[in-house]
């Protein structure tokens, strides 16, 4: 029989061995567990896999945080009633030393918030905010990604609304992941398997602006833990010169970058680009 290409969005059990590196009967035992859908087309005997669902398993794979039955937990958009419970959990991990009856929302947040609402994010369990990760999107001609690598906090380096970049079709952005915590509350386990659905969400986060059309010219960060670090570099960013003493910093460049996060996110903006080319509205071109 003639070999037939995989549908849209679909891959074949060769590509999936190899892009998570296990046997056949691994991927049968994700495809019960419902991790990865299988289509079999009409007339065939051998199926194909969805690409989103191996790209997800892969990214938890990747960030060496995945468990088998994750307790679910949610992560959505930060509202205006969350920043406390943010600001508690950034307190505990941070050791900001701040007494939780004491502790003030940065002004900043809201500023964040008002500015773009998809910048702040926290993970929940019913109505109970275990963990949150914060971006900033900053103008590609801003100078706040050099002022936070020498600041301690993101109200050391004055980050305005000025700087504050919207996701539309087109627009260039600079992302600075500000932070990324679970609750230190929580037993060792279970916050493990939440952190694993945080990065992994996050990463999803990053591909589906890809989908949307907007052009992210590199992420950077500075890793604030053992811990923290580790993510950054399961996310695919690298070590560059610290521009302060005991802070490290990390950068991935979109353009040159070949991890698995930005190759995900340019393939969803060679699409978006493709499928809009008669109307394109890039302000300038993505790579």
């Amino acid at each position: 029989m003639a070999k037939i290409q995989p549908p849209k969005g679909y891959i074949t059990a060769t590509e999936v061995k190899s892009r998570l590196n296990i046997s056949d009967a691994m991927i049968r035992y994700y495809v019960q567990k419902d991790k990865i859908k299988y289509l079999v087309p009409p007339g065939r005997k051998q199926g194909f896999y969805r690409e989103r669902d191996v790209n997800n398993l892969s990214n938890e794979l990747n960030a060496f945080l995945h468990m088998e039955d994750e307790e679910k937990a949610i992560l959505a958009t930060a509202e205006e009633e969350d920043l406390l419970e943010i600001a508690n959990i950034a307190n505990d991990v941070f050791s900001f030393g701040t007494p939780p009856s004491e502790t003030a929302i940065p002004k900043w947040r809201y500023m964040l918030l008002r500015k773009n609402k998809e910048a702040q994010y926290v993970l929940k369990q019913g109505d109970t905010v275990i963990g949150f990760a914060t971006i900033l999107p900053l103008k590609i001609d801003t100078d706040k990604v050099e002022k936070l690598f020498n600041s301690e906090t993101v109200s050391q380096a004055q980050v305005t609304e000025d700087d504050i970049e919207t996701f539309e079709p087109g627009k260039h952005v600079r992302l600075y992941i500000g932070a990324i915590a679970t609750d230190p509350k929580l037993e060792k386990n279970r916050r493990k398997k939440h952190g694993a659905t945080l990065i992994r969400e996050l990463i999803n986060k990053v591909v589906e602006l890809g989908e949307r059309g907007v052009v992210i010219e590199d992420i950077t960060a500075i890793g604030a833990s053992q811990s923290g670090i580790h993510i950054l570099l399961s996310f695919g960013l690298h070590e560059i010169p610290a521009r302060k003493p005991k802070n490290r910093a990390f950068i991935m460049n979109i353009e040159e970058s070949g991890a698995p996060v930005s190759m995900q996110y340019k393939q969803a903006l060679k699409e978006y680009q493709e499928k809009h080319k008669e109307n394109n509205v890039l302000s300038r071109p993505a790579y």
